[in-house]
């Protein structure tokens, strides 16, 4: 997250996303006023720079959580994709059960989201990745999956409308 505009935020909630490889910090104000109305936390990071406020880069989650009093329950460390291509958490991943619960109920795949939801774009379901996935009116899902459409649950490969 990157930002040279002015601007005035409120109400301002970054949780259980994953940075990895940022090439100057992950998150970057260019203010050292106040942040309270910006909500930083249950994200893992692996990134060299974890934050940066004004001119000044935190390379450890001790100190960016000093300076920024943000990211109370944010981790470091490699997140242990499946690989670089597919973003499904392996079984030892540090980011499995570690996000914040924001209400959404499943996934990017349409899984369910366990009581303590993993941090990133997909839950940790104790099994091998689903099967490729298809994009339909801006919304992914998995193929041969159970939907509910039209309020039934129905098993369909048919384009959920």
């Amino acid at each position: 997250l990157c930002s040279d505009i002015s601007l005035t935020i409120s109400n301002f909630y970054i949780r259980n996303n994953i940075f990895k490889g940022a090439n100057q910090a992950a998150v970057r104000f260019f203010v050292s006023g106040d942040l309270a109305d910006i909500t930083l936390d249950y994200n893992l990071y692996n990134t060299t720079n974890i934050g940066c406020i004004g001119s000044t880069y935190y390379t450890t989650m001790t100190a960016w959580r000093t300076a920024s009093s943000k990211d109370a329950n944010s981790i470091s460390g490699d997140p242990l994709w499946v690989s670089s291509s597919d973003w499904h958490l392996t079984e030892s991943s540090p980011a499995k059960a570690a996000g914040y619960n924001v209400g959404y109920l499943t996934d990017y795949d349409l899984q369910n989201f366990e009581m303590l939801p993993s941090i990133g774009a997909y839950e940790y379901i104790g099994e091998e990745p689903p099967e490729p996935t298809e994009w339909h009116y801006g919304y992914m899902r998995r193929l041969g999956r159970y939907v509910k459409k039209q309020g039934k649950l129905a098993r369909t490969r048919e384009p959920i409308e």
